[in-house]
């Protein structure tokens, strides 16, 4: 009896140290065929090959469907089955899904718009004006002298497009010279002559005469540093209220 419990023992011993031996070889086989998929969206066909032979995958390419993507470009791969980072087998296919580029239209040419107009345009094609900036320029003021990106590209990876407009022309800027207690007749030939703008105020219940006016205050005030587009204003009075 004491034998038959022996033999039983090393026989349960025996086919548990095979089980032992069989569990952790195959453990080592099945950690040898297992991977994590690597990403390769954004890349190429030929470049996603190139990635999943690294790992002993192979790519199949869903020739059924495709997708619009504003942020990866057309004909690369937008979508993978399994995504990245799964556990996998070796050898097993990876499914791409192809992207369509972006959904939306050209960008439009709205140089030489003003910004409400080029605005509307925009918006029209599915696009939106995210930043304008202004310069002085030869054009009119608020006419869009440039755009980013230029009109006629397509699948732009965002939905914003840059605008540049002007400011008109630039001013020029004069020193204020001192016209007070001077014949508004001689102070208008002035200002004419150097081209700067300027307004006439009388006291009240006083008639209009350059001949017999003269600049009793001006703004601004003499040596004041005055753009051409502002107005000089003068305020005059007769001689005998100086």
């Amino acid at each position: 009896m004491k034998k038959l419990l022996l033999y039983l023992l090393i026989i349960t011993i025996g086919g548990f140290i095979s089980f032992l031996s069989f569990w952790f070889t195959l453990r080592r086989e099945v950690r040898g065929e297992i991977v994590k998929t690597p990403s390769v969206i954004g890349k190429s066909i030929d470049d996603a090959k190139k990635e999943l032979a690294k790992y002993n995958l192979f790519l199949k390419v869903n020739t059924n469907r495709r997708v619009f993507s504003d942020y990866i470009e057309k004909g690369d791969i937008a979508i993978q089955i399994p995504e990245p980072g799964k556990v996998i087998k070796k050898g097993r296919k990876i499914e791409v899904i192809i992207s369509k580029g972006s959904r939306r239209g050209d960008v439009p040419d709205v140089v030489g718009l003003s910004i409400e107009e080029a605005s509307r345009k925009i918006n029209m094609h599915g696009l939106k004006v995210s930043k304008i900036a202004s310069v002085y320029s030869d054009k009119p003021e608020g006419i869009v002298i440039a755009q980013s990106p230029e009109s006629g590209v397509s699948g732009i990876f965002n939905d914003k497009v840059k605008l540049l407009v002007s400011k008109g022309k630039k001013p020029k800027y004069y020193k204020v010279p001192d016209l007070r207690y001077k014949p508004l007749i001689q102070v208008e030939k002035i200002l004419k002559k150097a081209g700067i703008q300027y307004v006439v105020k009388t006291f009240a219940n006083q008639i209009r005469d350059e001949r017999i006016l003269f600049v009793k205050e001006q703004y601004p005030l003499p040596g004041y540093i005055l753009p051409s587009d502002k107005i000089l204003t003068l305020k005059v009075v007769m001689r005998e209220n100086l």
